[in-house]
């Protein structure tokens, strides 16, 4: 079952209705009197979520009627969800090699302090993302982060989504039970903005190599098409010169040229704008979960500086939470740690200026290098 389906699925049954999973990609349902008159259909409906549908089934999309209407009827109900898992943190890993395999510096080195058992709150968040450009393309991405340390958790969303994986009970929406202060919208912003952002590239990416080689495709017609008339203008000048008695302006083959080139120019730009990217990430739905966890305490060395740190080995994922980078929100296998701060930082955040050489941490500076003053 697609994403769609499901999430279509689940806001059926929470409206009343009776659905069932039909192959290829489909449910039937079996609806209300409310959702009737609110569909303005009968009681049985058959929908189709893929390329490929049931027979007889009726065609759903994110921009359809149903999703438009169904969207409505819940409002900001699901919006913000609390929930605490009823397991336990289970076996303890082995810290020595899952620090090692997780914590990889360059320029840096740890030392490992302790492990203890811990209650972690993590914050998953639902985005829609929807790109513009000559064709329109729509995902739903999910960035789940430990808001104990900003590490990221991904493989929680499919735990979650799945359902039935494990026992996990509803909390009251703003109880709090056992849960960290939640966050301030601006550190929420600050960590999930450019997390989701890598992650949409990271989604879109076929989208993005499909559409850029559609539009190498258009500018090489375009250069190799007034190409072409340049040759022939400049060919006609050859013959001109050649011939006894002819005189060639060449004041006239300059503007034909200079046409020529402008025409070129004014071709690229429309196609530019015709494949210009458009990407709307939109929050969607928030999780806040607890949940025991292993902490994997530790200290961060860099020349004569230190900083303290740790990350929760998570019993759902089965593995430690991932250290993203806190200038561009990118998860990393190898990590560079700045001078100043102590930043963790990706290679590409830690790198040298464009203009002047010199290295600088994105995260210190995130206007540009200060020794260039970009």
């Amino acid at each position: 079952m697609n994403t769609l389906s499901d999430w279509m699925a689940r806001a059926l049954v929470a409206e009343g209705a009776v659905v069932e999973t039909v192959e290829p990609e489909g449910l039937d349902a079996l609806l209300s009197a409310s959702l009737q008159n609110a569909f303005r259909c009968g009681e049985f409906q058959r929908l189709g979520f893929g390329a490929s549908m049931p027979q007889n089934a009726r065609r759903v999309t994110l921009e359809s009627d149903w999703v438009e209407i169904l969207g409505r009827r819940i409002e900001t109900r699901g919006r913000r969800t609390e929930i605490g898992f009823d397991i336990s943190a289970g076996k303890a890993p082995d810290a020595t090699e899952v620090l090692r395999k997780a914590l990889v510096f360059d320029n840096a080195t740890y030392r490992f302090t302790e492990m203890k058992t811990a209650v972690a709150c993590y914050r998953l968040m639902v985005f829609r993302v929807v790109a513009m450009s000559d064709e329109k393309r729509e995902d739903v991405l999910a960035v789940t982060v430990n808001e104990g340390n900003a590490a990221r958790a991904d493989g929680m969303a499919a735990v979650l989504f799945e359902g039935g994986a494990v026992a996990w009970s509803s909390l009251p929406n703003g109880t709090g039970v056992d849960l960290a202060a939640p966050w301030l919208p601006e550190r929420i912003r600050d960590v999930f903005g450019p997390a989701s952002r890598v992650l949409a590239r990271e989604r879109l990416s076929p989208f993005l190599a499909g559409m850029e080689r559609r539009m190498g495709r258009d500018l090489d017609r375009l250069h190799a098409y007034h190409e072409d008339l340049r040759k022939e203008v400049l060919r006609r000048q050859v013959e001109g010169r050649g011939r006894k008695g002819v005189k060639v302006d060449a004041s006239l083959v300059t503007q034909r040229l200079t046409a020529i080139e402008r025409e070129y120019e004014a071709k690229v730009a429309d196609v530019r704008r015709k494949y210009g990217l458009t990407i709307e990430i939109k929050p969607l739905q928030t999780f806040l979960s607890r949940l025991p966890v292993h902490r994997l305490t530790f200290v961060i060395l860099r020349r004569k500086g230190e900083r303290t740190g740790f990350l929760d080995w998570n019993p759902l994922t089965r593995r430690l939470d991932a250290l993203g980078c806190e200038a561009c929100g990118a998860v990393s296998p190898i990590h560079s740690v700045c001078d100043d701060k102590l930043h963790v930082v990706c290679s590409g955040c830690h790198g040298a200026c464009q203009v002047c050489g010199k290295s600088y941490c994105r995260a210190c500076h995130p206007k540009g290098c200060p020794h260039s003053h970009v």
